[in-house]
């Protein structure tokens, strides 16, 4: 006999017989004629329910995740839904990035005109990675390069060195419109701190501008350029401007 927590007594060997009962019986109740295979058939119910309620939370987090980083404009971009010729160099990139291995070359770059879609592109391959950084310490950093450097001047409240360190070492950084912000030393500087530390550590970077590279060195000088030219893949995006309105046919 041994006694339970709450001090009442049973005889274990009794209890073990009763329980050993009440499998066969559900066993056989299951249509099994042995315990065992009834027993490896929960484990492996159990294991397909935990395995399914953890797809369940990962799509949470990522919802959570587009909601939070993906403005509401973009939220319905997908890669799919495209069928310019020059996506197949993108859906390659982000179907090794998907498989957890970088990329070669790391980076993409994304260059057009003003309002061919260059932003929409982006944030279709944002949406087409993120199911892989579900993790909130994998999210990817999206920044326009205009609100970058605002973010680093010595008043904007945010700590310079740690806005550095986040964009360098990041999973995925995304930096929008380098080349429209005005020229100057601080930029260059600046551009140079975050992309070559990424271009060093092979990280996985997407840079979009409206300039070439030949051109863009002007605004951000020509060590970045050089740097952009061998770590990222160039994606050319053309069109007209999606954002002006039909011209009036009479």
């Amino acid at each position: 006999m041994t006694t339970d927590d709450n001090g009442v007594s049973f005889d274990v060997n009794d209890w073990v017989a009763r329980q050993a009962a009440a499998e066969a019986e559900a066993a056989k109740a299951a249509g099994f004629t042995d315990v065992d295979t009834y027993r490896e058939h929960c484990d492996a119910e159990r294991a397909a329910e935990e395995a399914e309620q953890r797809r369940e939370a990962a799509e949470r987090r990522a919802r959570a995740i587009r909601h939070d980083i993906i403005p509401s404009r973009y939220r319905e971009a997908r890669l799919a839904d495209m069928t310019d010729g020059h996506l197949a160099a993108v859906r390659a990139w982000v179907d090794v990035f998907n498989d957890g291995i970088a990329p070669e070359p790391p980076g993409l770059f994304i260059v057009g005109p003003i309002g061919a879609g260059k932003t929409h592109l982006t944030y279709a391959i944002v949406d087409a990675v993120i199911d892989c950084l579900d993790a909130a310490s994998r999210q990817p950093t999206i920044y326009r390069t205009t609100k970058l450097l605002r973010d680093l001047r010595p008043d904007s409240g945010f700590e310079h060195a740690e806005v550095i360190e986040t964009c360098q070492n990041t999973t995925l950084l995304v930096l929008s419109d380098l080349g429209t912000e005005k020229p100057s030393e601080f930029t260059q500087e600046v551009m140079f701190e975050i992309l070559d530390h990424r271009y060093e550590w092979k990280r996985p970077t997407i840079v979009t501008s409206n300039w070439p590279l030949q051109q863009l060195g002007e605004y951000v000088g020509e060590r970045v350029t050089s740097r952009l030219r061998e770590m990222c893949a160039t994606v050319p995006v053309v069109g007209a401007d999606r954002r002006k309105p039909p011209a009036r046919t009479r």
